[in-house]
């Protein structure tokens, strides 16, 4: 059974508003919008297109969308069709749809594309294109005019993923953020210092990644200002992609703020960077690389006595002398980390350091001193409605369950984690629900069940690049295989499991599944 890899985000001061609920629209910043050449232009090609049409709006504000499409409702001489598209591959043939029975000379206004390209899902992005570049004939044979109101990080997918499909465009227009709002976004996201964003729900996370992304392009200058800004804002979408298991656009964004932080010589903020770069590569079973830049985390922050910082990367620094076995360095880093949370009153880090501790225990095979650590950090984590830890710990306790042979309070438990991280879109944590469930299946017998379960599991970690799970995973596979005497797929399990173990440095690991793979060569001859 795979422990839990936990994440332990700082205490939770607030939470997250919803994008729409602090951007407002200012008066006079709309007007001025409108009697610009732009504005003007677009106006003035919607009023005289006719038949097929292909128009872009660049504009990443919602609150201002909604604005300038009601403004040219009112100053075209036509109808107007709103069209939200859904967020499936049915989004062509809805559109098609709602083209042709909309009047021979209406305007149709075109939103919701960032869901169907989202920056975090190649393959879904790459479908999409796909359907627009192939398919754009049905569009022309709507012989309607389109205009799709888009942020500015799609344009360049757009050109580049779907060519042919831009090449049809019938005009560009772009209309950029206003400086004074811009800037007050920007002010209200830095007030979140923790990391909140681990308890949006998927939907929500899909709203701030878009509009995240639309801020941190629309400070692209060289001013001291607008390179803390890019600081600021990118650590939020690495917090964000890892939140839902993507680690390589999290990694990037981290990557980013470390050269923001880098070019302003701000030690503290790099110490940070040092450390969200070390949980990608820890999360992905890198664990020299974690350690490499965990301690450049903690030179950094021991220097400049940032108690915080120092708690959070010595619980991680714990979480990779665990994953290799040495419980008793393990420990005593998670006990300085513990130490320090509990000087600074952190409920949220203490109630981390209560699962890592109870973790090593279960480790040790002392379940009730586990369970014991688990249920003090679940007391903290409920009263504070921290789900995406609370999934965590349930999850955990339910290993304890399995491990003593008790498969129905196993899967209770696993099934209450299992709903948490369904709503909270947290594929890296699915992967680890899904393999759970699949070995308490194994356990009743039922391996068919079992094995739908762990491919479930398979190919979550197979997109996010997660060989630990994986590895873990495939094993079990192996061992299914193995029960039924399916000695060249149990065998296919095996070697494949033992690859992944000597990729993440893991040799007692991949020694194991050497010996089964002995053990099932010899029934092969």
């Amino acid at each position: 059974m795979k422990k839990e890899q936990q994440q332990s985000p700082p205490e939770r001061r607030k939470e997250i508003s919803a994008p729409s609920q602090f951007v407002g629209v200012e008066a006079s910043t709309i007007e001025k919008i409108v009697a610009s050449d732009d504005f003007c232009r677009l106006l003035r090609a919607l009023k005289i297109s006719r038949d097929f049409g292909l128009y872009f709006v660049r504009c990443n504000l919602p609150s201002y969308r909604m604005e300038l499409v009601a403004r040219l409702r009112a100053m075209v001489d036509r109808p107007v069709v709103e069209i939200a598209l859904p967020e499936d591959y049915t989004f062509l043939s809805v559109l098609t749809k709602a083209a042709n029975q909309s009047p021979a000379d209406a305007l149709l206004y075109i939103s919701g594309l960032e869901p169907l390209l989202p920056s975090y899902d190649e393959p879904r992005r790459h479908q999409t294109l796909e359907i627009f570049n192939w398919q754009r004939g049905a569009l022309a044979r709507t012989h309607r005019t389109l205009v799709f109101w888009v942020s500015e990080y799609l344009v360049p997918l757009l050109t580049e993923g779907a060519p042919d499909f831009w090449d049809w465009r019938s005009g560009l227009f772009e209309f950029d953020t206003p400086l004074a709002t811009r800037d007050s976004m920007f002010q209200t996201l830095a007030e979140g210092e923790g990391r909140e964003e681990w308890n949006l729900s998927y939907m929500q996370k899909q709203e701030w990644m878009v509009l995240l992304r639309s801020l941190l392009e629309e400070y692209h200058g060289t001013s001291a200002m607008e390179i803390s800004a890019r600081g600021r804002t990118a650590p939020k979408l690495g917090n964000l992609h890892q939140s839902v298991g993507d680690y390589q656009n999290a990694l990037e964004y981290f990557q980013l703020a470390l050269k923001t932080y880098e070019a302003l010589e701000d030690r503290a903020e790099l110490a940070t960077s040092y450390n969200n770069i070390g949980e990608v590569h820890r999360a992905r079973g890198d664990y020299d690389a974690a350690l490499q830049w965990y301690q450049k985390s903690v030179e950094i922050k021991e220097a400049l006595e940032e108690r915080a910082g120092l708690a959070a990367t010595y619980s991680n620094i714990g979480k990779v002398y665990h994953v290799r076995g040495d419980y008793d360095t393990a420990l005593q880093w998670h006990k300085k980390s513990l130490k320090i949370k509990e000087s600074i009153g952190s409920r949220v880090g203490i109630a981390a350091s209560y699962n890592e501790i109870g973790l090593i225990y279960k480790a040790r095979g002392d379940y009730n001193a586990a369970l014991q650590w688990y249920q003090k950090s679940v007391e903290i984590q409920e009263a504070l409605e921290d789900r995406a830890e609370l999934a965590t710990s349930y999850s955990n306790i339910g290993s304890v369950q399995y491990a003593r042979g008790d498969y129905d309070a196993a899967m209770q438990w696993y099934q209450k984690s299992l709903q948490i991280r369904e709503a909270l879109g947290d594929r890296a944590g699915l992967a680890i629900s899904y393999s759970n469930i699949g070995s308490v299946q194994y356990a009743r017998g039922d391996y068919a069940a079992a094995m739908q379960w762990y491919q479930k599991s398979v190919e979550i970690n197979e997109a996010l690049g997660n060989r630990p799970i994986l590895a873990i995973t495939l094993h079990h596979m192996g061992y299914i295989a193995k029960t039924q005497q399916d000695w060249s797929t149990a065998l296919a399990y095996f070697t494949r499991s033992r690859e992944l173990y000597q990729q993440i440095g893991l040799e007692d690991k991949a020694r194991e599944q050497e010996a089964l793979i002995a053990e099932v060569k010899k029934k092969i001859r």
